[in-house]
């Protein structure tokens, strides 16, 4: 970097205060840099359970973008935990499913630049061709209310 500020400082640039101009340039890559990370990636994490809180090894969980239609899918682990990252800035639908679930949807999540969103995710023994939707309107309440009739195999 050196060499380069000499060879950009020789001749008139020298007298127009060249030191101002490199340290301008500096100056404007840094601020940049800084608004990048504030607007970083954000995370995804957390558990895929069933009603008795047993975790779920191996279930599937993604997230599309509302904004892009990208998705990322991840499995959970032998503890049942997930992590879905790098993500960007913005409004996302999660689903999780798993062998013997029914698939779980959860509509308008947002994340932020630089957030760990914590999100525990509950799936319910059943047929994996119904799907179950949670909205931002229902309260846990409401949730807890919900009834499914059970399928006989």
């Amino acid at each position: 970097m050196i060499e380069t500020t000499r060879k950009i400082c020789s001749g008139s640039l020298r007298s127009l205060g060249c030191g101002w101009l490199v340290l301008s340039v500096v100056a404007l890559i840094a601020s940049f840099s800084a608004q990048a990370q504030i607007g970083g990636s954000a995370t995804i994490q957390g558990i895929v359970s069933d009603p008795t809180g047993a975790v779920i090894v191996g279930a599937k969980v993604s997230a599309k973008s509302l904004k892009t239609g990208a998705v990322l899918t991840r499995s959970t682990d032998k503890d049942g935990f997930f992590v879905l990252s790098p993500m960007d800035v913005g409004d996302y639908i999660v689903a999780a499913d798993a062998k013997g679930f029914e698939k779980l949807l959860r509509e308008n999540v947002h994340v932020d630049g630089m957030q760990v969103l914590g999100l525990n995710l509950t799936l319910q023994v059943g047929s994996t061709n119904l799907t179950v939707t949670v909205t931002p309107e229902m309260n846990s309440s409401q949730l807890a209310n919900l009834r499914f009739p059970r399928s006989r195999s």
